[in-house]
């Protein structure tokens, strides 16, 4: 099998294998906490942006 047979094909390829997959496994984990931060950026100018809403449309409107 080129390598020593099955056992040693499997220590040629697994090495690698792990190392990309800890790559992975943090880029992952980084796409997930700026997918995180933006929701809640999101949600919070949201939030701003209804009490802006609010305060402009009862300063215009109001009859006191």
């Amino acid at each position: 099998m080129g390598v020593g047979g099955p056992g040693g094909l499997r220590e040629e390829f697994e090495d690698p294998w792990v190392a990309w997959n800890v790559v992975r496994t943090v880029l992952l984990t980084v796409a997930l906490g700026l997918l995180v931060k933006a929701a809640a950026g999101s949600r919070a100018a949201a939030r701003d942006q209804r009490s802006e809403y609010s305060i402009s449309w009862t300063s215009e409107y109001s009859t006191a």
